[in-house]
C-alpha cells in the first residue's frame, strides 16, 4: 500500500512515528501507474508495507497482512502473509490464522501454522487444543492445497489448533509469545496437539520400520518415541514425496514396453550389419530433436592434455565409461524416411587413435583435422562419439568428436566426471538409476498417450503461434548462410520468493516477442533433463504465455512459472505430434526461437590431478534461433542470441539481445512495476 506524505502546504516531508528513519527505499517517486488516477502532480509516496488486494467492482481494499512479516528458513526468504492468505481461504469457519517459525530447544526451526477457535477476550486455560478427526482431515486437505499453490519450503510442517491468539498491548497478535509457548511443548504434548502426527496409528509395525525409526532418531537427535511412520512408510513413498511425485507413482518403466515389428527389426539389423544379440534391448524411434541433430554436423571439444597421461590407461578408462553408459554405445539407422536408435551390448572400439603434428603447426593441424572429420559421413550403425589424441613435441590435445544426438548439456559434466574417475581407477559400477534405453522406451510408449494429447488440447486451446519478427525484405536468394551471434550481460538475478531465475528469461522473452510482433501469446522451448542419466533427453514442448493486460511484472512472472510447471508431466510429447493431434495449426509449424536455460558451464576435465582446459569447435549452421543463458543465474552472466542468417540478421540479433537485456534488468529491479511501464 502507498500513502502520500506531505506538509500542510503540499511540500514533501519525512514521515513521523514508525516511518521515521526509513531509507529512501520506502519513500519513492510516484510509479507510472499513479498517473492513471488523473492527477498531474503528486508528492513522494511512502510504502506502508501493508499487503492489500484491490477489488475494482466496489473500490474496496482487502487486507492480507504485512509485507515485512518475512522470515528466512533454510536459506529461503518466506513471506508469512502469503501463506496466511492461502490458509485463511480454507479456515473461514475459524477466527484467524497465523504462521510463524517455532524454534524448539536444540532442534531445527519449523514453519508452523496456528488456527484460532476464539478471541483473546475469551481465553481458555489451555492455549493448545487437541484436534479431533474432523480438524485433522481439514488440515490434510489444506496442506495438499498449499503444496499445489506454494513452493515446498512455504508449506507448514504442522498446524496447531489454539483456543485463542495471544495479543500484545498494542492489540496485535503476539507472535513471540505464541511461538515461545509452542517451542516449549515436550515431545509427548507436541504429538498430542499436532494435526499431522498421529498418537496411535503411526507407530512402526515391522522390523524394517523400527530400524528406519532408529536411524531417523539418531540422525535428527530425537528420541524414538518422536519418530513415527507418518505419511511415507517406505523409502519409495518418502522419495516420491520429496520429489513432489504421487505416492502411487510407478517405477520408471512403461506399462506396455514399446516394440517395433519384428520384420522392421530384421531390416534395421541388416542395414547396420548387426545381430539381435549385439543390441541391448530393442530398436527405438528417435526424438525430433535427435533427428534434427543427426542432420547437423558434429561438435569437437578440444582438451589440453598433459603429455604424461598414460595412453593405454586413458583408453581403458574411456572404454569403461562407454561400457557403463549406453548412450555412448548408441547406433542410429536411417530407414524409409525414419530414424531408429539402438544400443550395443559391448563397446565397438576401445582404441583412441593418435595423430602426430609438428609443434609449430599444431593449431593448423587441429583446424584441418576437425573440419575434415565434421564432413565425414557416419554410416548406419556408426558411432557418433569418439576420442582422438593429437601429439606434438610441445603439447598434446585430446579431441572429443560428439553429436547432440548422443548427449545434452546435463550429460557433459557426467562424461567428464566418469572419465576422471575411470582413469583414477574409481569408476563406480552401473547404478540402479535408469539408463537411456529405459528412458527412451518409456518415452516411446507414452508419446501418444491419450491423456497427454488431451492435456495439450486444453493447454493450447485458442492459442496462436507467435509470428516471426525477423523477416526483413533484404534476404538474398541462394546467399550463403552463416551464423550470427549477439550478447547481453545480465546482472545477478534475484527472483521474488517462490519463482526461479529461468522464469525471468522465459517471461522477458515472451514480452519482447509480444512487443516486436504485436501478439500477446508467446512460447518457448526449455530443456527437459534427468540429472542422473547420461544421454540426450532434450524435449521441445510449447509453453503458452499470455501477456496480462494491465498486469505487473510479478503477475507475468507468476503466470510464466505456472504455465511452465503445469505441463511438466507431459513435456516429452513430440512437437510434431502435438501440432497434429492437439492444435489446428498447419503441419510443419515451427517456433520463432528456442529458449535454452542450461546448467552452468561444465568444469574442465582433470586427468591424473592435472586440469585440462578446453575449447569448442563448431561446424556448419543451426536450423533455429537460440536464446541461451550462458552460465549461472546466481552470478552476472551473458545472455546469448545465435542463429543462421536465413532466419535472423546480425542487426536483428543485436536488437533482440539489447531489448532482452534491458527488459530482464527492469524485471529484476522492479518486479511490482506495471508491464505497460516497461521500456524496450
Amino acid at each position: 500500500m502507498l500513502r502520500r506524505v506531505r506538509r500542510p502546504r503540499g511540500s514533501s516531508c519525512p514521515a513521523a512515528g514508525q516511518a521515521a528513519g526509513k531509507t529512501p527505499a520506502v519513500f519513492i517517486d510516484p510509479p507510472a501507474w499513479v498517473r492513471q488516477y488523473g492527477r498531474e502532480r503528486h508528492g513522494r509516496l511512502y510504502k506502508t508495507g501493508d499487503l492489500v488486494r484491490y477489488d475494482p467492482s466496489d473500490g474496496s481494499l482487502e487486507i492480507h497482512g504485512r509485507k515485512d512479516s518475512q522470515i528466512k528458513l533454510h536459506g529461503q526468504r518466506i513471506e508469512l502473509g502469503e501463506i496466511e492468505h492461502h490458509m485463511r481461504r480454507h479456515f473461514q469457519a475459524y477466527l484467524d490464522v497465523v504462521v510463524d517459525l517455532v524454534r524448539p530447544p536444540s532442534r531445527d526451526a519449523m514453519l508452523t501454522g496456528f488456527v484460532s477457535r476464539g478471541s483473546a477476550d475469551q481465553p481458555n486455560d489451555l492455549l493448545f487444543q487437541v484436534p479431533d478427526d474432523g480438524f485433522r482431515a481439514t488440515v490434510q486437505a489444506v496442506l495438499a492445497s498449499l503444496r499445489d499453490a506454494l513452493p515446498s519450503y512455504m508449506v507448514p510442517s504442522d498446524i496447531l489448533l489454539v483456543s485463542h491468539l495471544p495479543m500484545s498491548s498494542s492489540a496485535k497478535v503476539d507472535r513471540r509469545a505464541l511461538c515461545s509457548q509452542a517451542a516449549q511443548l515436550d515431545p509427548i504434548h507436541r504429538r498430542k496437539y499436532s494435526s499431522v502426527l498421529n498418537m496411535h496409528h503411526d507407530r512402526p509395525s515391522t522390523p524394517l520400520e523400527e530400524a528406519l525409526q532408529r536411524l531417523w532418531a539418531t540422525e535428527l537427535g530425537l528420541s524414538c518415541e518422536e519418530i513415527g511412520v507418518f505419511e511415507s512408510p517406505t523409502i519409495r513413498t518418502l522419495a516420491a514425496r520429496v520429489a513432489g511425485a504421487s505416492e502411487h507413482s510407478s517405477p520408471l518403466a512403461p506399462a506396455l514396453p514399446f516394440r517395433i515389428p519384428s520384420s522392421l527389426t530384421s531390416e534395421l539389423l541388416h542395414s547396420c550389419d548387426l545381430k539381435a544379440d549385439d543390441l541391448e534391448g530393442e530398436f527405438l524411434p528417435v526424438t525430433s530433436f535427435q533427428r534434427k541433430s543427426l542432420g547437423q554436423k558434429c561438435k569437437h571439444i578440444v582438451f589440453e592434455l598433459p603429455q604424461i597421461v598414460d595412453h593405454a590407461r586413458l583408453e581403458k578408462a574411456w572404454a569403461a565409461v562407454c561400457q557403463k553408459h549406453a548412450a555412448l554405445r548408441s547406433v542410429y539407422v536411417s530407414h524409409r524416411d525414419q530414424v531408429y536408435q539402438g544400443f550395443r551390448q559391448q563397446v565397438s572400439q576401445t582404441i583412441i587413435p593418435i595423430q602426430s603434428a609438428l609443434p609449430d603447426a599444431l593449431d593448423a593441424y587441429l583446424r584441418r583435422f576437425c573440419d575434415e572429420e565434421a564432413e565425414r559421413a557416419i554410416p548406419n550403425g556408426g558411432s557418433h562419439v569418439r576420442l582422438t589424441r593429437i601429439t606434438s613435441t610441445a603439447r598434446d590435445l585430446l579431441v572429443m568428436q560428439i553429436n547432440h544426438v548422443v548427449y545434452d548439456a546435463f550429460s557433459r559434466p557426467i562424461i567428464l566426471r566418469e572419465l576422471e574417475s575411470a582413469y583414477a581407477g574409481h569408476l563406480e559400477p552401473r547404478s540402479q538409476f535408469p539408463d537411456i534405453p529405459e528412458y527412451m522406451s518409456l518415452w516411446a510408449a507414452r508419446n501418444q498417450s491419450p491423456e497427454a494429447i488431451g492435456f495439450w488440447q486444453d493447454y493450447l486451446k485458442g492459442a496462436e503461434m507467435t509470428p516471426s519478427p525477423f523477416l526483413p525484405a533484404t534476404r538474398i536468394e541462394n546467399e550463403e548462410v552463416t551464423m550470427v551471434f549477439a550478447m547481453a550481460l545480465l546482472p545477478t538475478l534475484t527472483p521474488p520468493s517462490g519463482l526461479t531465475a529461468a522464469c525471468f528469461i522465459r517471461a522477458a522473452t515472451a514480452l519482447v516477442l509480444s512487443h516486436l510482433t504485436g501478439c500477446n501469446d508467446g512460447r518457448d522451448l526449455p530443456l527437459k533433463h534427468i540429472d542422473k542419466l547420461l544421454g540426450c533427453t532434450m524435449a521441445e514442448p510449447p509453453t503458452q504465455i499470455l501477456i496480462p493486460q494491465g498486469g505487473t511484472v510479478l503477475d507475468l512472472l507468476r503466470h510464466s512459472q505456472h504455465q511452465y510447471a503445469k505441463r511438466i508431466p507431459h513435456e516429452t510429447i513430440e512437437w510434431d505430434h502435438i501440432i497434429k493431434h492437439a492444435t489446428s495449426w498447419p503441419a510443419g509449424t515451427k517456433c520463432v526461437s528456442t529458449l535454452v536455460v542450461a546448467p552452468a558451464p561444465a568444469p574442465s576435465l582433470t586427468i591424473g590431478g592435472h586440469e585440462c582446459p578446453s575449447k569448442e569447435v563448431f561446424h556448419g549452421t543451426l536450423d533455429d534461433i537460440y536464446i541461451e543463458l550462458m552460465g549461472s543465474a546466481t552470478d552476472p552472466s551473458p545472455l546469448a542470441i545465435f542463429g543462421p542468417t536465413s532466419l535472423i540478421s546480425q542487426e536483428e540479433a543485436n536488437t533482440l539481445a539489447e531489448k532482452l537485456g534491458k527488459v530482464i534488468r527492469q524485471f529484476n529491479s522492479m518486479p511490482e512495476e506495471l508491464l505497460s511501464a516497461i521500456e524496450f
